[in-house]
């Protein structure tokens, strides 16, 4: 099929699960774009829907087929789009999958996005050999084509095509992909393989290039980033930094991107509790760029409940890990998640970690109840905790940060600050309505904006009202919170 005859090709994609997913996402489309397809939004108006799915827990698994059904239901309407299922859910269940989904046209695993647009072609060009009242059947006709390596080894490089989702001041960069961690919940090492990290110098370049199209902010993601370069040979020549840095290749990737001039952030999302060096929180607190805001999901801290999960750390070392960055930085941002309901947690285990999170105060906070996911460790553990408890301790935690939270939010009143403006909005009344007493002006625009202070998607926002520049940093004065937004104006 000719380049001109791929422009007629109408392509749509559906990113599920988290922002390391989209990332590949972004590239599936990138790739696809190069090589000569329509990218549109909706799955009902393409030839190909592409569904990139998530399956990292069992609600995760559920949207991700209750959407190919979804898509299913369109094609067996109209003949089309064929359908494309990538990512997760193929990895994990490459050995059953074409069997559970037989609406499928096209199973895609992660190792093969870089073949995606050959894949497509493939599959339309069987499809055109079929009469047309046949191409329903494809699949009885041609069995359903599926491209999954057992044993996952892709990276993405800066050369590789992207085409970026979401506003156009902000990015993520996949530093490396895989998990070695094997926490006892957790399918990521079954579903993405063993961790493998991407050079210095390639994330450098990609870095780069985002910065000279735009981008304010630098989101550098991974299953475990404090994990990050272990599995690379040190490239370092500098003797000061070598003893400086103590062989953490983290490091040197962080002091790599501080170099970079210009007016932007770094953001490290995804780090684990047991990786951090005291170095890496001495480069942070110097940092031009690198933000002090910490994300370090504990999962649960009493040490019987870690001990089953795997996680080899106590409730000692997390709050000395703490409490170091609190005396290094003034006032940094910490974040975490928390499992309730894991196998054999008992009320005074839940207890425990209740009060560890009224001590320790965290800024922002996210609760999963635990998922029983097949072919792990936790899944055969005994004493599993019937779904409404778990939920119920959810709650309870949930209540209790939703307080801290505010009290956080509230202390933030009268400050002024730099925050990257996003896009503008148009506020719902009752949005208005409920800051009506606060004087705003309805002449001006309203924007949503964060500070260093809020990761996108997961913390809290913050409403601005003024005269703003989508996509610049502007200084800001916050005026009022709204249990997990603020509400701010010109500075």
């Amino acid at each position: 099929m000719s380049s001109k005859n791929k422009k007629n090709i109408n392509v749509s994609i559906i990113s599920l699960g988290c922002v390391k997913n989209q990332i590949d996402s972004e590239i599936i489309l990138g790739i696809l774009t190069k090589n000569g397809f329509q990218i549109v939004n909706e799955p009902k108006n393409s030839d190909v829907a592409i569904i990139n799915t998530c399956c990292f827990i069992e609600s995760a698994t559920q949207e991700s087929i209750d959407t190919i059904l979804e898509i299913a239901n369109i094609k067996n309407a109209s003949n089309k789009p064929l359908l494309v299922v990538a990512g997760c859910l193929p990895q994990r269940y490459k050995d059953k999958i074409t069997e559970l989904l037989p609406e499928v046209d096209l199973f895609c695993g992660i190792d093969s996005i870089p073949n995606i647009a050959e894949l497509v072609l493939k599959i339309i060009k069987l499809n055109e050999k079929l009469p047309q009242r046949q191409r329903p059947n494809l699949r009885q006709k041609l069995h359903t084509l599926t491209s999954i390596c057992p044993n996952p080894h892709f990276l993405p490089s800066y050369k590789t095509p992207r085409l970026r989702l979401g506003h156009a001041s902000v990015a993520y960069v996949k530093i490396a992909d895989g998990c070695n961690n094997c926490c006892s919940y957790c399918a990521i090492p079954m579903i993405r393989g063993r961790f493998r990290s991407r050079p210095v110098t390639d994330i450098y370049k990609e870095v780069l290039v985002l910065l000279q199209a735009g981008v304010k902010e630098i989101n550098l993601v991974s299953q475990d980033s404090t994990l990050y370069g272990t599995d690379l040979k040190s490239s370092r020549t500098n003797s000061k930094r070598q003893n400086l840095y103590n062989n953490s290749s983290l490091l040197d990737l962080l002091y790599k991107l501080d170099s970079i001039s210009g007016n932007f952030w770094i953001r490290v999302l995804y780090t684990h509790p047991a990786h951090w060096k005291t170095e890496l929180i001495d480069l942070i607190a110097s940092s031009k760029h690198i933000i002090p805001y910490f994300d370090i999901p504990i999962q649960h801290i009493h040490p019987e409940i870690l001990a089953r999960m795997n996680r080899p750390y106590t409730p000692d070392q997390v709050e000395n890990l703490i409490e170091n960055i609190r005396s290094k930085i003034d006032n940094p941002t910490l974040r975490t998640t928390i499992i309730t309901g894991f196998p054999g947690e008992t009320e005074a285990h839940f207890q425990f970690l209740l009060e560890f999170i009224h001590k320790i105060k965290f800024d922002w906070l996210g609760v999963f109840e635990y998922s029983k996911e097949e072919n792990t460790v936790a899944a055969k553990l005994k004493n599993h905790i019937a779904c409404k408890e778990k939920l119920v301790r959810k709650k309870i935690i949930m209540e209790a940060q939703k307080k801290i939270t505010l009290q956080k939010l509230n202390a933030q009143i009268g400050n002024i600050t730099q925050a990257l403006v996003e896009y503008e909005i148009n506020p719902k009344p009752s949005f208005l309505k409920k800051i009506n007493n606060l004087n705003h002006n309805s002449q001006l625009k309203w924007f949503i904006a964060r500070t260093k202070r809020e990761a996108p998607e997961v913390d809290g926002r913050i409403f601005v009202n003024g005269h703003f520049t989508a996509g610049e940093f502007e200084n800001i004065k916050i005026v009022s919170a709204l249990n997990y937004d603020l509400i701010a104006t010109k500075a």
